[in-house]
C-alpha cells in the first residue's frame, strides 16, 4: 500500500507541473506563440523549435548606388562618341565596317555631338577613302567622313596602348561632359577578349588590358559599348563599371 501511495503522489506532482506549463504557454493566446509572465511575446520561437533559436533578423537595405561618373547638363550637354574600328576580316571579306560607317554618315548629328573613328586592323578597306597601311582618325561631319589624322602609323589595334592613345586624343581635342566609347570587331568574352588585328595577328586585347587602357587616360564615359560578339558578360560589365555608367 505504501508503494501505491508514493506512485500516486508522483503522478499528482507531474500533473500539476504539466498544467502549469500548458497554462503559461498557449493558454488564452494564439496557438504556437510563447509569452512571458507579463503577456509580452517572447523573442524566441515557440513552434516546437529550439527555445534558443532567435527569430530571423529583418532584411538589411542593399548597397547604396555610387555617384554617376558622368555629369549631365541637359540642353548644354556636349558629346564625344569614340568608335574604335578594328576592321579585320569583317571588313576585308564582307565590308561590314564600311557599311556601319555609311550608317553613321546617314545619321542626323547636331553640332553638340562629335563622332570620331579610329581605323585600322584590316588588310583591305572596301571603300576608296580609308588606308589599310596606317591607322587614321576620321570625323563624321554633315553626312560625310572627314579625315583629321591621315597617318597615325601602323599600330596593332589589339595593343591597349593604341586604344588608350585614341581615347586620350579625343579627350584632349574634343572635350565633352558626356563621352561614349564603342569598340568594333570580333569578340571572345572573358576568355579571349576583344579584337583580331588582320595586319599584326597575335593575341586579342584581354579585359584587364582594356581596363588598363581606359584607366591610364582618365576619361570617364556615359556608356561603353562593344559591337563585338560575346562581350555582354558579367565579367565585362565589372571591368567597364570602373570607367562608365552604362554598358
Amino acid at each position: 500500500m505504501g508503494r501505491i501511495k508514493v506512485k500516486q503522489l508522483w503522478a499528482a506532482a507531474i500533473a500539476i507541473v504539466l498544467a502549469g506549463v500548458l497554462y503559461g504557454c498557449g493558454s488564452g493566446e494564439e496557438a504556437g506563440s510563447c509569452y512571458d509572465g507579463r503577456g509580452v511575446p517572447s523573442p524566441y520561437e515557440g513552434n516546437g523549435r529550439d527555445s534558443h533559436e532567435r527569430r530571423a533578423e529583418p532584411a538589411k537595405p542593399g548597397p547604396v548606388r555610387r555617384p554617376k561618373r558622368t555629369e549631365i547638363n541637359g540642353s548644354d550637354d556636349q558629346f564625344t562618341v569614340m568608335v574604335y574600328l578594328c576592321g579585320t576580316d569583317l571588313e576585308s571579306n564582307y565590308g561590314a565596317a564600311t557599311n556601319d560607317i555609311l550608317e553613321m554618315c546617314a545619321a542626323d548629328i547636331n553640332d553638340r555631338v562629335n563622332v570620331l573613328l579610329y581605323t585600322g586592323g584590316t588588310s583591305v578597306w572596301q571603300n576608296d577613302r580609308i588606308r589599310p597601311d596606317t591607322n587614321q582618325i576620321w570625323q563624321v561631319v554633315h553626312e560625310d567622313l572627314v579625315c583629321i589624322e591621315e597617318d597615325m602609323g601602323a599600330r596593332p589595334m589589339t595593343d591597349p596602348g593604341t586604344l588608350s592613345d585614341f581615347v586620350s586624343y579625343c579627350g584632349e581635342h574634343y572635350p565633352a561632359n558626356r563621352n561614349v566609347l564603342i569598340v568594333w570587331d570580333h569578340g571572345g568574352g572573358a576568355l579571349y577578349g576583344f579584337g583580331i588585328d588582320e595586319n599584326f595577328g597575335g593575341d586579342s586585347m584581354q579585359l584587364d588590358e582594356i581596363d588598363s587602357a581606359l584607366e591610364s587616360d582618365g576619361v570617364k564615359f556615359d556608356f561603353i559599348g562593344f559591337d563585338a560578339c560575346m562581350m555582354a558578360t558579367e565579367e565585362t560589365a565589372c571591368m567597364a563599371e570602373r570607367h562608365g555608367d552604362y554598358m
